[in-house]
This record gives C-alpha cells, sequence and structure tokens, in this order.
C-alpha cells in the first residue's frame, strides 16, 4: 500500500505544472481526434519518462542527468514555430491553433517529455531499488493518474470561462506557453 501511496505523490509532484499545459491543449483542441490526440500523447510521453527514469536508475543517470536542460529545446522550438506561423499567417481567418507538428499526439508527447526533467530527477531515485512488482505498481498508478490528470484537464478546459479565455486568445498562448517552458527547462 505505500507503495501506491508513493507512486500517487510523485505523480503529482512532479506533474502539478503539466495540468496546466493539459488544460491549455484542450481548451485549443479543434476536434474530438485532437483531444484524442492529446491524451495519446500525455500517456506516450509519461510512459517515455518512465522508461528514461528506469534506464538512468540502471546506470544511465550521468547521460541523461547532466544534459537533461537540453529538453528544454523542444517546446522553445515549438513555440518559436508557432510564433513564427502566426505572424506569416497572420492576414489569413484561420480558427485552429498553429500546429508546430503534423500530430496532435507527437506534439503532447514532447511537451510532456520537455517538462519532464524533474520527473525524471524523482523517478529515478524511486526506481533505483525497485523490484518487477514496484515497477509494475508504478507503471499501473502512472497510468491510472494520467488519465485522472487528462480527465481533470479536459474539464477545466471546458469551463465556459476558461473556454471563452483560451478560445480568443490561443493563438497568441500557445507560442508563450512553449517559449517559457522552453526557457525554464534551458535556464532554470
Amino acid at each position: 500500500m505505500d507503495i501506491i501511496f508513493i507512486a500517487v505523490m510523485a505523480y503529482i509532484g512532479t506533474n502539478i505544472d503539466d495540468i496546466f499545459i493539459t488544460t491549455l491543449l484542450f481548451g485549443t483542441a479543434g476536434t474530438s481526434t485532437d483531444r484524442g490526440g492529446i491524451v495519446a500523447g500525455r500517456y506516450l510521453g509519461t510512459f517515455t519518462l518512465l522508461g528514461i527514469s528506469l534506464l538512468g536508475a540502471k546506470g544511465v543517470q550521468t547521460a541523461i542527468g547532466q544534459y537533461s536542460h537540453l529538453l528544454g529545446a523542444i517546446p522553445l522550438a515549438m513555440g518559436l514555430s508557432a510564433a513564427y506561423s502566426r505572424i506569416k499567417h497572420k492576414d489569413e481567418k484561420k480558427e485552429n491553433t498553429p500546429q508546430v507538428s503534423g500530430s496532435v499526439m507527437i506534439s503532447t508527447a514532447m511537451m510532456t517529455i520537455a517538462s519532464g526533467g524533474d520527473n525524471i530527477g524523482v523517478y529515478i531515485p524511486l526506481l533505483a531499488g525497485a523490484d518487477t512488482g514496484k515497477l509494475a505498481v508504478f507503471t499501473a498508478v502512472f497510468g491510472v493518474m494520467t488519465a485522472v490528470w487528462c480527465f481533470v484537464s479536459y474539464h477545466i478546459s471546458s469551463a465556459y470561462l476558461m473556454k471563452s479565455v483560451l478560445e480568443k486568445h490561443k493563438n497568441a498562448i500557445v507560442p508563450a506557453i512553449y517559449i517559457l517552458l522552453g526557457l525554464y527547462v534551458l535556464f532554470i
């Protein structure tokens, strides 16, 4: 039972910042396909971070730990690309959020991974001595918690006030969030 509590707390502690990003993504998603891509991207990103952390726990910590801040280049590039796209196409009456990648799922996964430096730093020590049973618990808990995060983010983004603000300003908010997140990961 203690391992479940630790896994839940580790997830909440390292993903509290991602709830805002996921809410923003849901609030700017145009279709149910986009929303499905966000959920799939969150899972892909979360389990990629868990896999990287497991590798780190098994001895690769120095390779990823020393350079994990460089993951900030991913959202920074995404934000700059989206801002450039917004400026380039500002005269066009396009309602969609500028897409940085051809796939919402890949973009979401990249954002999750790029903002996951703190996740890796927490997960590596937790997984270092974990046996197969504990790893299974962590994996299951992270799967459930990712679903909870997506559910909460979706419902926050659906609130009338939040939805109207996001829809009105999404073409400016999304690139700004990506750029700020990238700078944060790179330099903090």
